[in-house]
């Protein structure tokens, strides 16, 4: 415990914004706001964010986030949405497994993040559990108005008779 507090604070990561420096190369996600956590093949994290200006109001060079060619894996990510009261929902996304992008010199590289939710259920001998998750089964937790809203549910037969309910548990 002595070693773990008296350790160096982990670096944070780099950010990567409309106004950072030119790089080698671009990204533009498939995503409208939000950000990612991106590991460099040395070791370095970098966040690239797109949560300021919304896609529906900048659609050309300004969804470009410069980088470094190389490969990046992908380590967590933040999807924004806003709701027609202009509430704000978001999904955070930490875990996540097994998931690169090539990023390739002088062109355009997409960044490709799936939105969808999965509800992941688990019936066993001693109960059920339910989870949400997010791609590559990713611990996905959800948020409204800044805050991590609970989430409840139910299991029905065919008759519409519950047989089960609980809470679902986040990653």
């Amino acid at each position: 415990m002595r070693t773990y507090l008296g350790a160096e604070p982990l670096p944070l990561p780099r950010v990567v914004d409309a106004k950072s420096e030119p790089g080698e190369t671009w990204v533009v996600p498939s995503f409208e706001s939000g950000a990612v956590l991106l590991r460099a093949e040395d070791g370095s994290v970098l966040r690239l964010s797109w949560e300021d200006e919304p896609a529906a109001e900048n659609t050309g060079a300004e969804r470009r986030r410069e980088l470094a060619a190389g490969r990046y894996t992908l380590v967590g990510y933040r999807l924004i949405a806003r709701d027609e009261r202009k509430r704000t929902w978001h999904v955070s996304a930490s875990a996540v497994k097994g998931v690169t992008l090539d990023v390739q010199a002088g062109r355009e590289n997409r960044l490709e993040i799936e939105p969808t939710i999965q509800i992941v259920e688990r019936v066993q001998s001693d109960g059920m559990s339910v989870s949400v998750q997010g791609i590559s089964g990713a611990g996905l937790s959800i948020y409204k108005e800044g805050k991590r809203i609970p989430l409840g549910f139910r299991r029905l037969d065919e008759e519409g008779r519950k047989l089960g309910e609980g809470k679902i548990a986040y990653g």
